[in-house]
């Protein structure tokens, strides 16, 4: 297809809350969240939404003391300078005006962390129970999950702005962020990765060694998702979901994107701790609850 003719979307994305690795989660941590959110602006209306956020971010950072580096929305709050916190307020609202007024799309995905801690036990305790019963001499090499907080939520807002771009006829999508470190960079970039061939055939290599033998095994194991009649959900796999950019935080788009993903993770915490966070009621009664795409009354995240 010729570019020109593409429908193109920037995402620009932040998250607010907790990281780090799911097996070193704690019962202690389980009232915690963790929220990945962004704004969605279509290629044909990015310079008038640049402008649009231009003048609240120049005051912003205008208003920020001296030597002060950072351009976080909660740098302000947290600096001691009540004027900078001032303008902070006032630029903040005008932001969520800007948002409503010009329709634009948020999308996010929060997760607890008792869910998720929960869900990663039970499966750990499914793979050992099948390894203390398993009736083969042969030495299975296992290491420790290296899977983070941030990646399970960064597949989960992959998966809603592609629906996204899929319902309202949208070809492609790029992510846009702000500065990180380049090992969450490369995460994130092979999570995107990964939702583009969820449902294609998988090879998995397993490792061990054969005390009877004194020699090194292995073998190799084939996943495949099907539905409930046994046929492959090729529709799984994502379809719209283009690049990782990272814009740097000097930008009005990403500064409002830091500002909506803060201020939903305020409110979203500010719910009961049993509370869903991905369900309708969830946002109901934020001040951007009207222009969020993608609760489910029945959202698996808030489930396993």
């Amino acid at each position: 297809m010729n570019n020109t003719l593409q429908k193109n979307v920037h995402a620009y994305v932040d998250e607010s809350g907790a990281k780090g690795l799911i097996r070193n989660l704690k019962p202690a941590q389980d009232k915690k969240i963790a929220v990945i959110a962004c704004i969605a602006v279509p290629d044909t209306e990015l310079q008038r939404f640049y402008d649009a956020f231009r003048e609240p971010f120049n005051r912003f950072k205008q208003a920020r003391p001296a030597r002060t580096a950072s351009l976080h929305i909660t740098d302000a709050f947290e600096s001691g300078s009540v004027a900078w916190a001032n303008v902070a307020r006032e630029v903040r609202e005008q932001i969520f005006r800007t948002i409503r007024a010009m329709q634009i799309p948020v999308v996010y995905h929060a997760r607890r962390l008792r869910i998720v801690r929960q869900t990663f036990e039970r499966i750990q305790n499914m793979i050992d129970q099948a390894l203390t019963s398993r009736r083969s001499d042969i030495r299975v090499n296992t290491r420790p999950s290296a899977e983070r907080v941030e990646e399970d939520c960064m597949i989960g807002l992959t998966l809603k702005l592609d629906a996204l771009l899929t319902d309202y006829g949208y070809d492609l999508v790029d992510f846009v962020t702000d500065e990180m470190d380049r090992p969450i960079a490369k995460l994130f970039q092979s999570m995107m990765d990964h939702t583009r061939k969820m449902a294609n055939p998988s090879g998995c290599m397993v490792r061990g060694f054969d005390p009877a033998k004194k020699e090194r095994v292995e073998s190799q194991f084939r996943i495949e998702v099907r539905d409930m009649l046994g046929q492959r959900i090729p529709d799984f796999n994502t379809r719209h979901i283009g690049n990782l950019v990272v814009q740097g935080k000097d930008h009005p788009l990403v500064f409002a994107a830091d500002v909506t993903v803060n201020a939903l993770w305020h409110h979203l915490s500010g719910l009961s701790s049993d509370a869903p966070l991905n369900h309708p009621d969830s946002i109901a009664g934020w001040t951007l609850g009207n222009r969020v795409y993608g609760t489910r009354p029945d959202a698996l995240e808030d489930q396993i």
